[in-house]
């Protein structure tokens, strides 16, 4: 008789995402024999070494969301595999977490998955909340976690030129952040582009035509909230 329990069924349903990520967690071999393997070329020894750190954060990621429900992995997976929109979720989440190099991002992803699979929770957010959260390095963090932390410009930091206007200029950011002022431009293409952040320009009587100002959008906070939910305090 066929077996057609979720856990047979997730791997082929994730491997048919387009998450190549996703694809060679749910299927190949396993990692640690791959790295020792010495008689293997260099080339695969890296893919599996990439591989096994893969696995670590997507575990960990699924580890959090579990502790966060209440629930063991068992019923996550069983939880998530109910809805179509909870596996994309899910999907998304490990994609994520997988390639993620920051340890409270992958943290985050597990508490955003948490927030999509929960009896409360509103799965559409989620799914943002993970297409955000994917997109942050540690750099984009941190101008992100600024921004909220100083939504107007002081001191030194005013403008000359349309000081009323509320937001950071991008040149002005970037004397804030100095260590990033050589790629501030980019950091805050990708933060807008995911609806981090908006141009906050022409929001007050006091503004008028002029360069682009930068404040933090509701998502954006959001996700400062799944990064550290210390801030709700």
């Amino acid at each position: 008789m066929a077996d057609d329990s979720p856990d047979r069924e997730l791997p082929l349903a994730v491997a048919m995402s387009s998450s190549a990520v996703v694809a060679a967690l749910a299927a190949g071999d396993d990692p640690v024999q791959t790295i020792a393997a010495a008689t293997a070329p260099l080339v695969v020894q890296a893919a599996a070494a990439v591989r096994a750190r893969w696995v670590k954060n997507s575990t960990q990621a699924l580890q959090v969301a579990a502790d966060h429900m209440g629930v063991g992995l068992d019923i996550l997976l069983e939880r998530s595999t109910a809805y179509d929109e909870r596996l994309k979720l899910m999907a998304r989440v490990i994609e994520a977490s997988a390639r993620s190099t920051v340890t409270e991002k992958i943290d985050a992803l597990g508490r955003v998955l948490a927030l999509g699979l929960s009896a409360n929770g509103d799965t559409a957010e989620a799914l943002l909340l993970a297409s955000g959260l994917a997109v942050l390095e540690a750099p984009h963090i941190e101008v992100l976690g600024y921004l909220a932390e100083h939504p107007l410009p002081t001191g030194d930091f005013i403008p000359d030129t349309h000081p009323g206007t509320p937001g950071w200029q991008v040149g002005i950011l970037g004397e804030a952040i100095p260590a990033l002022g050589n790629v501030m431009d980019a950091l805050l293409a990708v933060l807008s582009g995911q609806g981090l952040i908006r141009d906050a320009t022409g929001t007050s009587y006091a503004a008028t035509p002029g360069p682009a100002t930068w404040v933090v959008a509701p998502l954006g906070e959001r996700c400062l909230l799944m990064l550290d939910p210390r801030r709700e305090s």
